[in-house]
């Protein structure tokens, strides 16, 4: 049994994002990209702020007022705005719909008649869906309990005689609604982003990662190292033993690789049997060691090549450096099984 060589301490950082999926991260819907989340919420505030005017404009009901619905469109208005601002901030995203929520549950408060208490209330659902769409499962729950909780609040102090039947239906469909949704998106970023059968990231989940990755090293001048992996002889393991035991040789090789690698380090699956590994935080020498402790344990040889992204580096310049040092490697190496960092492009 070999000894598992000790871990180079001095590339050790704290982690500033979880880089590899667990099934927790599946399960609770937490891969989406945090820009198309605010500018779906940025579309829903102000298409939200363009009905109300209408309302404020032409009341449901002679008995109704217009004071409610023309200020509350003018904070859809600043709302929007802020989601716009707040768009790459899961957190930011987060406050600008529990806001809506309170706006609409001041709404309910205020309603006049039944007809308006009752088109507060499905205003709701907008938030509340939107939640389901865009954020992980205890952001989610959250929501739900702030909606349930101010719907709740809101018609208490209404005197517009809203049953509270009414209530408990129009609120109770959203929250189930929500919920079911909400898990039907977390298995739809399960199957567009994970890899089903090793459990890394697919090979596009892997590139808008790496993207952000190499952004947040550019933004804290930090060393960001690309490594692309090749495993020798898969092809002879699939001709000569079958499919299945390819797969089986994949599993253990990603289980392997996954068990050296820290937190933040992206590692996933760009082709058949092609890998990935961004190693933020490291530099060329780092990520050698790395490549050689993925070696000790592989159940199968690789070749290596890597890239130390530049300043002004996109993700394609990075990984064609790293593809050209891979297939040198695989060119120009003695014997298939040994790993030869010679592929690094310094």
């Amino acid at each position: 049994m070999p000894i598992r060589p000790r871990r180079d301490r001095s590339r050790r950082r704290e982690p500033s994002y979880d880089g590899r999926v667990h099934p927790a991260d599946w399960r609770s819907g937490a891969l989406l990209r945090p820009e198309t989340r605010g500018w779906v919420l940025t579309f829903l505030l102000g298409g939200s702020a363009m009905v109300v005017t209408v309302l404020a404009v032409a009341p449901l009901t002679v008995e109704s007022t217009t004071e409610p619905a023309a200020g509350s469109a003018v904070v859809l208005v600043a709302l929007a705005a802020a989601a716009v601002a707040a768009r790459r901030s899961t957190s930011g995203l987060w406050l600008v719909t529990a806001a809506t929520v309170l706006l609409d549950a001041w709404l309910l408060a205020e309603a006049q008649t039944l007809a308006g208490s009752m088109l507060v209330l499905t205003a709701f659902s907008y938030p509340v869906l939107y939640s389901a769409y865009a954020f992980e499962s205890r952001l989610l729950h959250a929501m739900l309990v702030l909606t349930t909780v101010a719907s709740a609040v809101g018609l208490a102090r209404s005197d517009a005689g809203l049953r509270w039947i009414a209530w408990a239906a129009a609120v109770g469909g959203v929250v189930l609604a929500a919920v079911a949704l909400g898990r039907v998106m977390a298995l739809l970023r399960w199957y567009a982003t994970v890899d089903t059968l090793t459990g890394v990231l697919t090979r596009s989940a892997f590139a808008a990662v790496a993207a952000s990755a190499l952004a947040a090293g550019r933004r804290r001048d930090e060393p960001v190292v690309l490594v692309l992996l090749d495993l020798d002889g898969f092809k002879a393991v699939n001709d000569t033993h079958g499919h299945a035991a390819g797969d089986e040789v994949l599993v253990r090789t990603v289980e392997s690789w996954r068990a050296r690698l820290r937190g933040q380090d992206v590692l996933g699956r760009v082709g058949g049997d092609e890998f990935a590994v961004l190693l933020p935080g490291t530099d060329l020498d780092g990520a050698r060691r790395v490549v050689a402790e993925l070696a000790v344990t592989s159940p199968i040889a690789f070749s290596a090549g890597m890239a130390l992204a530049s300043p002004d580096d996109s993700l394609d310049d990075v990984q064609r450096r790293a593809d050209a040092g891979m297939y040198e490697v695989k060119r120009s190496r003695p014997e298939v099984g040994t790993v030869d960092p010679a592929g690094a492009d310094a």
